[in-house]
C-alpha cells in the first residue's frame, strides 16, 4: 500500500518534525486558492444568494448559481468586516461584485450587475407587518401622513389590527400550550396509535396473501377492501354468473337428450369420402313413432368383413349405441 507522502520528494537532511512540506517547497496549504493572498485576496466558493442581471451581456444569472470569487475584506461596521466577493460572469467576460451587509443583515450587489428585487409582501400574503419605528427607513414616523384627519384614520386603524393580532397571538399561544404542556405523553398516545395501526396493516397483510395464495392470486393486482359493499357486490356477481352457468347447463343438457333421441344431427358432422350427408332436418316424434324402434345393427352388417362384425357388436352391446357422434360409424358399417 502506498504511504500518504509516498510521490514528495524529501531532502534527506530536513526533520518533517520541525517543517512542513509546504514550507519545504515554498507553498501555501490553500494551494492556488491564496495566489492573490499577498493583496489581500482568498479564492473560495461564493453562491449567489438572489437573482442578478449582469451589465455586460444583459443576461438572467439565477439564484444559487456558484462562482470562484475572490473575497476582500473592504471596510467594517462596528467590529464586524464587510467582506466583497468579485465574480466572473460564466456568459461573458464582465466582473461583478456582491458585499455584505451588516447594518441590514444582507447582501447588495455593488457594481457589474442588478439584483432583482423579490420583497416578500406581508400585507398581501395575510401576515402583519413589522414597524421598526425610528430604526429604519420604513418608520411609522416616517410614513405619517400630513393630513391631521388621515393621521386619526392611521392611528385607528393601527390600534385595531394590533388587537386583532393580540388575540390572534393569544389563541395561537393556547393552542401550543395545550398541544405541548406534556409533550411524553403526547408522545405515548401517538406511538401507540401507530403501533395500532401498524398491527392491523401487518394482519390485512396477511389475510390478502393467505386469500391470494389460495385462489392463486398474483401480486400484480391488489384485492379490494372487504366491507358490507364490497361483499354485496361480489354476491350479486357471484349470484349472475351462477345463473349463467345454470342456463348453460340446462341448455347443453337439453340438446344432449335432444341428440340422444335423434331429434337433432350433432354439429361439425363431416361425412367421410364416399359417403352421404345425413339430412339436417331432424326428425318430429311422430315421425319417429311411425318409424318405431330401430333394429340392431349387427344383424344387418352379417354381410361385412370380420372386423366391421366386431365393430357393429361393440356398438350395439356397450353405452356407446346411445352415442349421436357414432350414428355416422354405424350407418356405413350397416350400408356395407
Amino acid at each position: 500500500m502506498q504511504g500518504f507522502n509516498m510521490g514528495r520528494y524529501r531532502p534527506y537532511d530536513s526533520d518533517p518534525r520541525k517543517e512542513s512540506f509546504n514550507s519545504l517547497v515554498g507553498k501555501h496549504p490553500l494551494g492556488d486558492r491564496a495566489r492573490k493572498l499577498d493583496q489581500g485576496i482568498l479564492i473560495v466558493r461564493f453562491e449567489l444568494p438572489f437573482n442578478v442581471w449582469c451589465d455586460g451581456c444583459k443576461n438572467h444569472i439565477g439564484q444559487g448559481v456558484r462562482y470562484n470569487a475572490e473575497k476582500k475584506k473592504v471596510g467594517s461596521y462596528l467590529s464586524t468586516p464587510i467582506w466583497s466577493f468579485r465574480c466572473k460572469c460564466h456568459l461573458c467576460s464582465n466582473w461583478f461584485e456582491v458585499r455584505t451587509d451588516p447594518q441590514n443583515t444582507r447582501y447588495v450587489v455593488e457594481s457589474g450587475a442588478r439584483q432583482q428585487n423579490q420583497e416578500w409582501d406581508a400585507d398581501a400574503n395575510g401576515s402583519f407587518s413589522i414597524e421598526l419605528g425610528d430604526a429604519g427607513p420604513s418608520s411609522s414616523k416616517a410614513e405619517a401622513p400630513k393630513d391631521p384627519f388621515a393621521a386619526l384614520e392611521k392611528a385607528n386603524k393601527d390600534k385595531t389590527q394590533a388587537k386583532t393580532s393580540a388575540d390572534r397571538i393569544a389563541e395561537l399561544e393556547e393552542f401550543s400550550e395545550s398541544r405541548w404542556s406534556d409533550p411524553y405523553t403526547l408522545n405515548s398516545t401517538l406511538r401507540r396509535q401507530l403501533r395500532k395501526e401498524k398491527r392491523a396493516l401487518i394482519r390485512e397483510g396477511e389475510a390478502d396473501d393467505a386469500v391470494r395464495k389460495r385462489i392463486g392470486w398474483t401480486n400484480d393486482f391488489p384485492l379490494a377492501k372487504e366491507d358490507e359493499g364490497t361483499r354485496d357486490q361480489a354476491m350479486q356477481a357471484w349470484r349472475q354468473e351462477k345463473g349463467k352457468q345454470r342456463e348453460e347447463n340446462a341448455k347443453f343438457k337439453f340438446d344432449r337428450d335432444k341428440l340422444s333421441l335423434g331429434l337433432a344431427t350433432p354439429r361439425n358432422t363431416v361425412p367421410r369420402c364416399g359417403e352421404r350427408a345425413r339430412p339436417s332436418s331432424s326428425l318430429s316424434a311422430s315421425a319417429i313413432a311411425v318409424r318405431g324402434p330401430s333394429k340392431p345393427t349387427h344383424k344387418r352388417s352379417a354381410t361385412g368383413s370380420p372386423a366391421q362384425q366386431l365393430a357393429a357388436k361393440l356398438a350395439s352391446n356397450t353405452r356407446r349405441r346411445r352415442d349421436p357422434f357414432l350414428q355416422v360409424v354405424r350407418d356405413s358399417v350397416s350400408r356395407k
